[in-house]
């Protein structure tokens, strides 16, 4: 997806939903995930994570920034003509810095990333 991935920012509350994993599309490293290996990454964050950093640079306090939603859509979706299929990750920030906020509404911040670490193997084509 190469638009911009924020699809509801409510100003008054300072929030921001997104899209941060979604199943059968190549993302921006060439990789696929199932819609089951997407379930099993937005679960095993919320246990063992839950927190933000900028950029995968910059660990977040909650002062800063705060997820307060994240979920794995029951069916497709579709926002501002944007299909969101069955099975994407999506995540709610509450954004409490004023820096990260007008970088949101200025175009900059422009959605979340998996930003982890995986095992890899390479199949050959029979």
């Amino acid at each position: 997806m190469s638009e911009t991935l924020i699809y509801k920012a409510h100003k008054e509350r300072r929030e921001i939903t997104c899209p941060v994993l979604l199943p059968e599309v190549v993302d921006a490293h060439g990789e696929i995930y199932s819609e089951e290996e997407v379930l099993k990454a937005c679960r095993n964050y919320q246990e063992h994570c839950n927190k933000s950093n900028l950029q995968h640079m910059y660990q977040m306090d909650d002062s800063a920034a705060e997820f307060i939603e994240s979920y794995v859509l029951p069916t497709e979706m579709t926002v501002d003509g944007v299909s969101l299929p069955k099975g994407t990750w999506m995540m709610t920030m509450k954004v409490k810095n004023d820096s990260l906020w007008k970088a949101v509404k200025e175009g900059e911040f422009t959605g979340f990333s998996i930003g982890c670490m995986a095992q890899t193997e390479y199949l050959k084509d029979e």
